[in-house]
């Protein structure tokens, strides 16, 4: 089975405030900008105004207003940095849900933490987490149902070589991995090139990047 629906979904007013720690900046004052602590916050406002038909389960709109206020703290210690936020997403009842009836959905509430080290320019590794929790539906004041609870867990390596690999002008430079914390280091050599650190963590980019030069300043 299959279906389509074409027009305008609902849009989405965004405001963001950053209370501490984030001035406003040129690009020069930008790149000499080392942050400490900053926090923020933010709120999505989502009108009731994009395609929607009461007789079809499937639409474009969803015939409600939907709010979403966050606030969001970064923290940078040394190598490392740490973030959190906490927000929420609440909805207003659709009074014209599929044969007239009105859907009700409680607050779904989210909270996410993002741990991440700096082993050199170019090159970090982080761990995150996400959890969301409530959002239950029902339907004329039915029993409720569709309770979500979700966790979602990622890490990422980012390996600047990869980006950068067509800037000629970057010179070759290596980094220490030996005292990173929580890494236990085998090699034989205390310092290694970045682009075979690339090779153990990700062998599919040794050859792009065993012809190109990048840089990894120590900071």
């Amino acid at each position: 089975m299959t279906t389509s629906r074409t027009g305008f979904a609902d849009p989405t007013l965004r405001l963001v405030l950053g209370i501490v720690g984030a001035p406003a900046l040129s690009p020069s004052e930008f790149a000499e900008f080392e942050p400490k602590t900053v926090v923020g916050a933010t709120v999505r406002i989502s009108a009731p105004l994009g395609q929607y038909d009461p007789n079809r389960l499937i639409n474009l709109g969803s015939n409600r207003w939907m709010f979403s206020p966050q606030i969001g703290v970064s923290q940078v210690l040394s190598k490392f940095l740490i973030e959190a936020y906490a927000g929420a997403w609440i909805f207003t009842d659709n009074s014209d849900f599929i044969g007239g009836s009105t859907l009700s959905q409680d607050p779904l509430y989210a909270f996410g933490l993002h741990v991440g080290y700096r082993f050199c320019r170019g090159l970090w590794l982080a761990a995150s987490s996400r959890q969301s929790l409530g959002g239950e539906t029902s339907v004329d004041g039915s029993e409720k149902q569709s309770y979500e609870s979700n966790n979602r867990i990622g890490i990422t390596l980012s390996v600047a070589g990869v980006a950068v690999a067509q800037q000629p002008q970057a010179t070759m430079s290596s980094c220490d991995y030996s005292d990173v914390p929580g890494v236990v280091w085998w090699g034989t050599e205390p310092r290694m090139e970045i682009e075979r650190f690339a090779a153990y963590a990700a062998p599919s980019f040794a050859s792009s990047l065993s012809d190109r030069p990048v840089s990894c300043s120590q900071r």
